[in-house]
């Protein structure tokens, strides 16, 4: 390979009969430089991946680590994901539906409990996918919504969010053992 003298500027490479612009091969270079990044930043994410979303800005950020690290504790140990979301728009949609859009987009898990409070609708409500709805009975759901009630009235959010953390691993706890009913 011999390279050629600069010409307007640029600089070219002289192979088997073809002329390969320089700058083209540096880009190409930068172009899976950058993909390669994007790809471990991705992956990066994937294995950070937060469990309490406070969009309506109703805990501190110690509260949301404590919160998000108590989910991810008892999401690695029932192999269930146990969420919590906080909105100020839920854009309308009926909040059963909203927490199901949340869990599909965000990649977690096909067996999980989300709690979903909003604001603009002054309701919260815990919605279950896949295992997560053999463990949670209406019963049980009705149990964690008596716990947390005062508080919500209240306007202690992050009580209400570890009192349904505390009652979700009851529960889960009991359904892991074989015993759902055991806890209310």
């Amino acid at each position: 390979m011999k390279v050629l003298p600069l010409y307007g500027g640029k600089s070219f490479c002289y192979n088997d009969a073809r002329v390969i612009r320089w700058e083209g091969f540096c880009m190409k270079k930068r172009i899976f430089a950058l993909l390669l990044c994007t790809l471990l930043l991705c992956c990066a994410a994937a294995a950070e991946l937060s469990r309490v979303a406070d969009r309506a800005g109703l805990l501190t950020s110690a509260q949301v680590s404590a919160l998000n690290d108590r989910c991810r504790e008892l999401s690695e140990k029932y192999d269930l994901d146990v969420i919590i979301a906080t909105t100020n728009d839920s854009r309308g949609m009926e909040l059963g539906m909203y927490a199901a859009d949340l869990v599909d987009y965000n990649s977690f898990r096909k067996d999980n409990i989300i709690l979903v409070i909003a604001m603009d609708q002054r309701k919260y409500v815990c919605v279950t996918t896949g295992r997560g709805i053999d463990a949670f009975s209406d019963q049980a759901l009705n149990a964690i919504y008596d716990a947390m009630e005062s508080d919500m009235r209240a306007g202690r959010y992050y009580s209400a969010c570890s009192t349904y953390l505390t009652r979700s691993e009851g529960i889960i706890d009991a359904y892991a053992n074989g015993s759902p009913d055991s806890v209310y």
